[in-house]
């Protein structure tokens, strides 16, 4: 019949849901670089962010730069505290030989050693990450 308390529904409930993610309220735009112990970038790889039930990550690009994400690509991140971890960073060579980049303890929350606190204002936090140990 009428389309206006439809219209206000579909606005209602697309307030309602951009209050209760957060989208964008209250994120905090974080991004930094993932470099090894002697100052090179970690070229390929996902940083993710993790509390018990929310997760923010970005991709590791060429030059060891991410950007963090919640919901989109790049929206930020939630203040509070992380365990950070660094997934994907390996290659895989012609052959399907794969390739570590990194000490795999980085893929696990509970041995990573890596923790943030983001607050409100902090705008980076870069990583240091080792190799994976010879024969590994």
């Amino acid at each position: 019949m009428t389309k206006k308390p439809l219209c206000r529904s579909l606005l209602f409930a697309s307030l309602v849901l951009t209050v209760i993610c957060g989208c964008s309220n209250g994120q905090v735009p974080l991004s930094g670089s993932v470099t090894f112990e002697d100052g090179s970038p970690l070229t390929q790889g996902i940083v993710c962010f993790r509390q018990e039930n929310y997760q923010a990550k970005g991709d590791i690009d060429s030059k060891g730069h991410y950007v963090l994400g919640a919901i989109h690509a790049k929206d930020g991140i939630k203040p509070g505290d992380y365990a950070v971890i660094i997934l994907g960073a390996n290659s895989t060579d012609d052959f399907g030989k794969k390739d570590i980049l990194i000490d795999p303890k980085f893929e696990d929350p509970t041995k990573s050693g890596i923790v943030c606190k983001v607050e409100k204002g902090m705008r980076k936090f870069d990583i240091t990450v080792q190799k994976p140990a010879a024969g590994k």
